[in-house]
């Protein structure tokens, strides 16, 4: 019976250290209990920056093959935000908001001014082509044409009187 008792406060042991050493991480600017940790965070920071670059916006398509789920992760950083707002737990830490916010990132995604990017850069592919038949896979833009696509779709759908 002694050996079962010295095994099982050795497990207990081991699960106190596990512990203290999740806490003693939690004073990190990037805490253990955030889905991304310090490098995972940083990489999709970093993208989001090239992103910006890249692009001139934040508005990261679903499919951007340069950094699978960055839209999911700029998502989620949103969400922090909110419930960070709010009061609520949140893995959002003041270090990520302030290198957020260094870069202008917007905390709320308006659908509008999307639009109207997408908008204009089709009139910029006009003024330089002289036609709005974008390519599907559009080298130097390969999201326009998946948006202007959409477009004319959801303009059948106005047009036969069908629901968006």
């Amino acid at each position: 019976m002694a050996k079962r008792k010295a095994s099982s406060s050795s497990k207990s042991r081991s699960d106190t250290t596990k512990k203290r050493k999740v806490s003693s991480s939690s004073s990190s600017p990037f805490p253990s209990k955030s889905r991304f940790d310090n490098d995972t965070w940083l990489k999709k920071y970093d993208a989001l920056k090239k992103f910006k670059t890249k692009t001139g916006h934040f508005d990261v398509p679903s499919k951007y093959d340069e950094c699978p789920n960055l839209r999911n992760w700029v998502n989620r950083q949103r969400y922090e935000y909110r419930s960070m707002k709010a009061g609520m737990s949140s893995c959002l830490t003041t270090d990520r908001l302030s290198a957020l916010e260094t870069i202008d990132f917007p905390w709320e995604f308006i659908k509008d001014d999307a639009w109207e990017k997408k908008f204009e850069e089709l009139k910029q592919f006009k003024k330089r082509y002289g036609h709005t038949q974008v390519p599907a896979k559009c080298k130097e833009n390969p999201t326009l044409g998946n948006w202007v696509a959409k477009q004319r779709y959801q303009y059948r759908l106005t047009k036969e009187g069908k629901k968006k």
